[in-house]
């Protein structure tokens, strides 16, 4: 590696840690640093539990409808069979 190049790295790696770590001096967040009431904070946190839970409810309902889906489908099987069957044994 050329010395042109270790040293654009160590810039790059030097730039990013001081990034980093002091994350007020890029106020990414125009929010973030405004509102320090009660009425931000518990927003902010009624919002990531929303955020947390959407997800995990999503999966849900998808394997509660495919659960029921299965059972509908299985019940329906079992409706065909025993209907074959009678009719076989209607036939004989």
């Amino acid at each position: 590696m050329s010395a042109a190049l270790r040293i654009r790295n160590a810039i790059a790696v030097a730039t990013t840690a001081l990034l980093v770590s002091w994350p007020e001096l890029l106020h990414a967040c125009s929010v973030c640093f405004s509102g320090r009431g009660e009425q931000s904070r518990v927003a902010f946190r009624d919002t990531t539990i929303f955020l947390s839970t959407l997800p995990l409810l999503a999966v849900g309902g998808v394997v509660w409808w495919l659960f029921r889906r299965v059972r509908a489908l299985e019940a329906d099987a079992q409706d065909g069979a025993a209907t074959s069957t009678d009719s076989a044994n209607i036939g004989s």
